[in-house]
């Protein structure tokens, strides 16, 4: 499971590289994060349904910062 989490975390911080480096816009930026954020958050609804607890969602803004 590390390596999932390292495998997002790589591709969040090189979208956010190359946004914050003038590269990509913004609208494009976006574009390119919106599968994998789905992919996390539907995950996330899985294991906190499994373990009975409430899930936040993860949003562009919050995987940007």
């Amino acid at each position: 499971m590390a390596v999932i989490n390292t495998e997002y975390r790589d591709f969040f911080n090189h979208v956010r590289t190359l946004y914050n480096s003038g590269a990509i816009s913004y609208d494009q930026a976006k574009e390119l994060t919106s599968d994998k954020i789905s992919e996390l958050n539907n995950k996330g609804k899985e294991i906190a349904q499994k373990h009975g607890r409430r899930f936040v969602p993860f949003t562009f803004s919050q995987l940007m910062r």
